[in-house]
């Protein structure tokens, strides 16, 4: 009994669309991610670009990196683009295609998406503005058995499909199966004219009566769906010659739909290449949707066989463009054909007439194209390798004349893109997104410049002209792009060289030069090609410490992506804070830091500001409560990483614990929130703290007038002259003073230093404090009394500040010009109510538009709201501005609705969540930030919120509404011992501004969160790797930048940061640790902290000398195939850089990898971890492929002398040996230090010798290559897997050496991923074939059907929905324990089967896997809660998750299905009364069941 769940969402985009979506004014991308949808807005970004870069670079975040400016050139604005994420769903589907189609009538106005899914399947949806979501129109399945009759005809699965839709929308077409096409019209204006009995009087009429199809919505005519019947033909109905279909597409500019077919009546194949050389042909049909007929319009034969991709072009060009791997070849309407060779194989496989420019020498395999927009009808070409390239089109008159291609420089930024693209999609004039599956998907922009009208520039002036070009011709909305593009350079004429003007053909000058920029990027690490496990306790990945307090055990490192994007990442699902200082002050539980407001200086004289910073934070307030109850507070002042308690100030330590602290008046004042007052500091006097170091001081005290022993000196700000002229108010000699004088470099810097004995020591700390000057005392009561209501809550907001006490009413205080304190009226709805909770936000963007009262000031609140929550759940806004009325209700919040209105109830319902906080703050980064109300009910539930106006057909206003986000995290089950041991406060949601370019929300507790949403992403919730927090905030210091201040567990106060250049898009942490070559195998070295990595990279292809092929020394081609050409390195995530190399063979490649304890010594037995890598030797299909075995180990040497490292490292050679057949798999087996060697068609079992052999004592004969082998640890336990046979269970004994089969699967199964799976006394395998079907296995000899335990019996199969890379089963570890190995490597003993197990699953598409192991009592539950959230939840698309998990397969035994994970994390997103229905279903608790859905939805390493 297993479970599936998915980690992470796939990130390698497939499919991609541009289109009006959301509105017909709006500009969307919808691009899919496998099973992933995901709905993209564009943002632009104006910014003023002073240097054009030098080269072509990436845009992110909204930076660039900048050179020097040169003289002459004037400031440039420059445009970029962004992509804002709007919505995202999860399908239980495979999406295969994705169209655009402009429908009559829709929710919103804007166009509609045809979805097509995996074994044609249609789904038509739109956007629903009135619920701010996607809306399914209509699903369309072509399944029926009479179509897939035929025996010898394929599966579905294994044909490929296409879609393509009309240009006008008037049908689209599915092309399935072998040789089926599906129909589809869509309704056009106009339609109805055609009828016979059409007749305008009457129509209303038979309307009302029922006759007619038709209805009448809103005064307009329209059929009751957008589409008409749909059918299917045979494309030999259409044509008996389409017998080998390759491609189709509908093409532009034609009366009726038309789409052009390329096909054969025989199968293309190279090998046949002289007897079936031109045998392709391109047909034009045009359908008529009425009669269901078609008619050939014109037909081309005896074309390249190499053509793959029809690619239709619009006007000014028109046509269509057929490509070729070695070829380009236009056809226009009328049958004219033009086309270009681009390399040597384009002339010699083909007779077609074509002119050559074969000395570009590009392949065009796997390549995409994309029209620029220009009036010349420019393509883009994006090679399968990123290369850029544009096509030219020579015009005559209307008429092609001929093709020119042109690869794009590295300069203009022909190689910004690492990979191919797999779609592409134009975003805009200007504008072109690229999706791919081996690298980032970019969204590209270019400008272009004629080569004919513009001289030859310097660099640094062509770099400029770029820059200009590329912000002028990008915005989309300005009319004056086609003007005189002389306007858009400007240059410093009497700074310019004349230079000649280079030679060039007349084409050639007639080409535009474009020069690309990426604007934008998304995430991907697709494919993840290889995963291992490393102890996170005790290894040190990275170059940053992190809190020593952390719960992870184990962190997750994978290669990801490919070729140049290749990378090395570290996946985790949680924050890991850097910690930058730890300051142990006696028991805080509450902590808050501030930042300094200096006043400004009119002095010029740059010694009189320095060290002055308005940016770093200077202030720290600590609450401490001891055991009675007792409270107090205390300020520091923050000295680089130090904090010194403030003993000269106004703030008093004993007033009372503090409850929460916050700035108002600019900044200027600071407030301090205590249980019975209100405290507020003046920011006005400053102070200069000045540390010296002892031992220096003991150094210099030869040099000062005055002890240095003394720590520091302080001075207010009137002194600052005065202090200046003493340098910096340490009183010196005239020696040191001079020295320090003439140290011009260091006068700006807040650290001084002093040459001693030759090397540069501190002796000057200089930082910025607030001396806090008591402003203003607001008491809570005029007569105090122990009895009073006491302030549990605050929330700030410019210029007010909301209260919360605990008898649950609230106090608003409002700050005047002066800074002072005063209340506000309260009025009789507020001063009478009952609150939980409450939150001020400041709605300067208008994004709630909620309608203003007449009674309503207009003063500086006016868009300050206030946000409530009642002792009911329900929630009130309110303009503080006027607190007379509320402007919104909605009593039904605490039924946690999917969409809350203020309309909504529930009446038949009792089932309520209880709801202790709400916070409304703007979660985002600089890209991108909107407000999100956030609610953490009693059971620590984080819900998140997000407002939207809904806009009603027919109705002109909208309507504030709020849609509830799915969070799949499941927050950490508390028992009832441990809330008790530690009083939280009522306030553990706290905003953060500014955290690493977020603006986030910290979670504190025992399962502490931090909630933060990018521009791609929605707000995603990522738990923090520490064991409870009692309190979060922000940190900005010199050695914290934008980073976290908590409180742990034990009172200690934390300064730390995120990870550096981590991205949380997928809801994990992922970090790059090395990136450029392409990575097929990598192991962790735990002893030595390095990673040996199996990297490869491209190579030419040539056949050696042979005795038996003379001819292959003839060989004469000049563009040779590649091949991968591999090397073994050394990798330090420290330097992250190589450390060492072994080059291997020219045709060498690295196959599998593992570091295994070998036994190195037969006398003394002694092991030592070694590398072991199996190799390939390719020497072409007509030689026989050898492999080899390589033992290697790392070896400590003397580093060069250049180096500034202590020790460096090297891979020294034990043993190379070459065998027969490709070495495919290695694992280690036994207890003795022996190896499993998976080498041609046999299995050996090997170990080391002394003279440095690897002598085999066991073996087994597969007859067939192995794809998989893995050892279940320290049993002998091993699974085979290969592709031809299935699995294979094998055990292995060492006295004597034996290697025994025990069973095999029933079926042949094309094994890809496989591993044991054990649980209890239960011995399960995991298999998982090419199609991503996941089949369950048992070895069970005590079952009748097992024949004695030679047949596994197959007990269920699973449709993962992605092709797998990688099983790896994980260490039996339970969520809140710790390894019980302290060494660094993994203990095989933590393989425990005591406990459930656990294994993780990677596939190409990006995303991970877990599948648990499951107790029948687990099951039952979790089953039952499966079926209601079936049942009960809708489904994108119209799809069924049932059907979408469903495999075929065969000699099922009768055990219970998988259960699916991905529907089970959806859980959260049902209502509270929905929820209640489902846990009396299954007849459990909300405890029990938050536990089950931990333990199955996530990893827990």
């Amino acid at each position: 009994m297993q479970c599936l769940a998915q980690l992470t969402p796939p990130t390698a985009v497939t499919h991609a669309v541009s289109l009006p979506f959301l509105s017909s004014s709006a500009n969307n991308l919808v691009i899919a991610k496998t099973s992933l949808l995901q709905i993209f807005s564009l943002k632009s970004i104006i910014t003023e670009a002073v240097d054009a870069p030098t080269e072509a670079s990436t845009i992110k975040n909204g930076t660039q990196a900048r050179t020097p400016r040169s003289k002459g050139l004037r400031r440039e604005r420059v445009q970029t683009t962004k992509l804002v994420l709007v919505a995202q769903y999860d399908l239980p589907g495979t999406i295969t295609a994705l169209g655009r189609v402009k429908l009559l009538h829709s929710k919103s106005g804007g166009e509609a998406v045809l979805v097509a899914l995996k074994d044609a399947k249609l789904s038509l949806i739109e956007w629903d503005s009135e619920r701010y979501c996607i809306s399914t129109i209509s699903v369309h399945y072509y399944e029926r058995e009479d179509i897939q009759a035929s025996p010898w005809v394929p599966a579905l699965s294994q044909c490929v499909s296409y879609l393509m839709i009309d240009p006008s929308s008037r049908c689209a077409a599915l092309k399935f199966g072998a040789r089926h096409i599906a129909i589809l019209p869509f309704h056009q204006a106009g339609d109805d004219l055609v009828m016979d009995d059409y007749d305008t009087v009457t129509i209303p009429d038979q309307i009302k009566k029922g006759k007619s199809n038709l209805k009448l919505t809103n005064g307009d005519l329209h059929a009751p769906t957008p589409y008409k019947s749909s059918f299917v033909l045979s494309l030999l109905a259409l044509d008996p010659s389409l017998m080998h279909v390759v491609h189709l597409a509908f093409l532009y500019e034609y009366r009726e739909p038309t789409f052009g077919v390329l096909s054969s009546r025989v199968a293309v194949s190279s090998g046949l290449l002289h007897d079936r050389k031109d045998i392709l042909c391109y047909t034009v049909y045009t359908l008529d949707l009425e009669q269901r007929a078609s008619t050939t319009l014109l037909s081309i034969t005896d074309l390249p066989y190499d053509l793959h991709t029809i690619s239709p072009l619009p006007l000014p060009i028109g046509g269509a463009l057929l490509i070729g791997c070695n070829e380009l070849i236009h056809v226009d309407q009328a049958g004219k054909t033009n086309g270009i060779a681009v390399n040597e194989f384009g002339l010699e496989n083909t007779s077609f007439k074509l002119p050559s420019q074969s000395e570009l020498g590009i392949r065009l395999e796997g390549c995409a194209v994309e029209q620029f927009g220009s009036p010349n009808g420019d393509i883009l070409i994006i090679l399968n390798s990123g290369q850029l390239a544009v096509l030219h089109f020579r015009v005559d008159g209307r008429s092609v004349s001929g093709l020119l291609v042109r690869i794009v420089s590295e300069e203009s930024g022909g190689k910004v893109l690492l990979a191919g693209a797999s779609c592409t999609a134009s975003v805009g004039r200007g504008r072109l997104f690229i999706g791919s599956e081996e690298a980032d998907s970019t969204v590209l922009g270019w400008g272009s410049r004629l080569t004919k009208l513009k001289k030859q520039r310097s660099s640094v002036q062509f770099d400029a002209v770029a820059e200009a070009t590329f912000s002028d011709l990008e915005n989309d909305d300005d009319d004056d792009d086609m003007e005189d593009e002389d306007d858009l350079y400007y240059v410093d004429k009497t700074n310019e060289e004349k230079l000649p003007m280079p030679v060039a053909s007349s084409a050639e000058q007639n080409m535009e030069e474009y020069i690309f920029q990426i604007h934008d990027s998304l995430a991907n690490f697709a494919p993840l090609s290889d995963l291992t496990l490393v102890n996170a306790k005790t290894a040190s990945i990275g170059d940053s410490p992190v809190a020593p307090d952390l719960v992870p055990r184990y962190e997750l490192i994978a290669s990801t992506r490919l070729g140049r994007a290749s990378t090395l990442t570290k996946l985790k699902p949680a924050i890991s804070p850097q910690v930058s200082s730890r300051h142990d002050l006696a028991n805080v539980h509450g902590v808050w830091s501030m930042a300094a407001k200096i006043p400004s200086s009119n002095s010029d004289d740059p010694t009189m500001n320095a060290g002055y910073s308005d940016e770093y934070d200077s202030l720290i307030i600590t609450s401490i409560v001891d055991d009675n109850g007792e409270g107090q507070s205390h300020a520091y002042a923050v000295s680089g990483g130090d904090f010194t308690e403030l003993s000269e100030s106004d703030f008093d330590s004993s007033a009372g614990a503090t409850v929460a602290v916050g700035a108002l008046d600019g900044g200027k004042r600071i407030v301090q929130v205590l249980k019975n007052e209100i405290r507020t500091y003046d920011d006005g006097k400053c102070v200069q703290s000045f540390h010296i170091p002892s031992v220096v001081a003991k150094k210099l005290q030869k040099y000062s007038t005055r002890p240095l022993g003394e720590s520091s000196h302080m001075c207010e700000s009137g002194e600052r002259q005065e202090a200046a002229s003493f340098n910096h108010g340490i009183v010196v000699s005239d020696s040191l003073y001079d020295w320090l004088q003439t140290e011009e470099n260091q006068k700006s810097t807040n650290i001084l230093f002093h040459s001693i004995n030759e090397s540069f020591v501190p002796i000057v700390f200089v930082d910025n404090v607030h001396y806090l000057s008591l402003a203003q005392i607001y008491p809570m009561s005029e007569d105090p009394t122990h009895d009073d209501p006491k302030v549990v809550g605050a929330s700030f907001a410019e210029p007010y500040l909301l209260l919360l006490r605990d008898d649950s009413t609230i106090v608003i205080l409002k700050a005047d010009d002066a800074g002072e304190l005063e209340e506000v009226e309260s009025q009789s709805m507020l001063a009478g109510g009952k609150w939980v909770s409450g939150s001020l936000f400041d709605d300067s963007n208008d994004v709630f538009r909620l309608e203003s009262n007449e009674e309503d000031m207009d003063d500086e609140g006016g868009s300050i709201l206030l946000f409530l929550l009642n002792i009911d759940g329900g929630l009130l806004i309110f303009k503080v501005s006027n607190l007379r009325r509320p402007v919104y209700t909605a009593p039904g919040l605490s039924f946690l609705p999917p969409f809350l209105a203020e309309d909504f109830t529930i009446r038949r319902s009792t089932a309520r969540d209880v709801l202790v906080e709400i916070l409304v703050t703007e979660l985002g980064d600089d890209v991108s930030k909107a407000p999100y109300l956030l609610l953490r009910s009693f059971n620590q539930e984080i819900i998140i919120y997000q407002p939207f106006q809904s806009i009603t057909s027919g109705i002109s206003t909208s309507q504030l509404r709020f849609l509830k986000i799915s969070t799949p995290k499941v927050s950490k089950v508390i028992s009832d011992e441990a809330s008790d041991n530690y009083a939280w406060p009522k306030q553990r949601l706290q905003a953060v501004n500014a955290i690493d370019g977020y603006s986030a929300v910290t979670v504190s507790g025992v399962s502490p969160v931090l909630i933060l949403k990018s521009a791609s992403s929605l707000p995603q919730t990522v738990a923090i790797d520490l064991e409870d927090v009692r309190s979060f905030g922000g940190f900005h210091g010199s050695d914290c930048k934008r980073g976290l201040i908590y409180v742990d567990n034990k009172g200690v106060v934390v300064t730390a940061s995120l990870p550096r250049n981590a991205d949380y898009s997928t809801g994990w942490v992922n970090e790059s640790l090395f990136c450029g070559e392409n990575i097929g195998a990598f192991m962790y070295h735990a002893k030595t902290n390095l990673f040996v990595l199996g990297v490869s990279r491209e190579a030419t292809f040539k056949l050696a000398e042979d005795e038996l092929h003379p001819e292959w020394a003839n060989e004469e081609a000049s563009l040779l195939p590649t091949i991968e050409q591999s090397s073994i390195d050394l990798f330090s995530s420290i330097s992250r850089a190589v450390v060492d190399s072994y080059a291997l063979d020219p045709t060498e490649i690295v196959l599998c990898m593992q570091i295994i304890s070998l036994e190195v010594s037969e006398h003394t037995h002694a092991r030592r971890p070694l590398i072991v890598v199996g190799t390939a030797l390719i020497g072409g299909e007509d030689t026989a492929t050898k492999g080899r075995i390589y033992v290697l180990d790392i070896i400590p040497v003397v580093p060069e002398p250049s180096s500034t490292e202590t020790t460096s490292y090297k891979l020294k050679l034990i043993t190379k040996e070459e065998v027969k057949g490709a070495v495919t798999a290695i694992s280690g087996i036994g207890s003795e230090g022996f190896m499993l060697v998976a080498q041609g068609q046999k299995c050996m079992v090997r170990g080391l010798k002394e003279d440095g052999t690897c002598l085999p004592v066991a073996f087994l004969d597969m007859q067939c290559y192995i794809s998989v082998a893995k050892e279940l640890p320290g049993t002998g336990l091993c699974v085979l897997g290969d592709a031809a046979k299935g699995v294979w269970l094998v055990g292995y004994t060492e006295d004597p050496y034996h290697l025994r089969l025990f069973g095999k699967s029933a079926e042949h199964v094309e094994v890809i991923a496989a591993e044991l799976l054990p649980d209890g006394k239960e011995l399960y395998i995991v298999a998982i074939d090419a199609d991503g079907v996941m089949r369950i296995l048992q070895f069970d000899p005590h079952n009748p059907k097992s024949l004695q335990g030679q047949r596994l019996l197959h007990l269920s199969s699973l449709n993962t929905g992605a092709y797998p890379t990688k099983a790896t089963l994980l260490p039996s570890v339970s969520v809140g324990l710790s390894p019980s190995s302290d060494s660094m490597e993994i203990d095989p003993s933590s393989y425990s089967t005591a406990m459930s197990s656990r294994m993780l699953l990677a596939s190409r598409t990006g995303s991970l896997s877990l599948i648990s192991s499951l107790t029948p009592s687990a099951y039952r539950t979790l089953a039952a809660i499966q079926t209601h959230l079936i049942n009960t939840l809708s489904h994108p698309l119209g799809l069924n998750p049932r059907a979408y998990r469903a495999a075929e397969a065969d000699n099922l035994v009768g055990g219970r299905a998988v259960l699916d994970g991905d529907v089970l994390k959806r859980w959260g997103e049902l209502g509270s009364w929905k929820k209640a229905d489902g846990l009396s279903r299954a007849g459990v608790e909300e405890w029990d069941l938050r536990g089950l859905l931990r333990g199955v939805v996530e990893v827990g390493l």
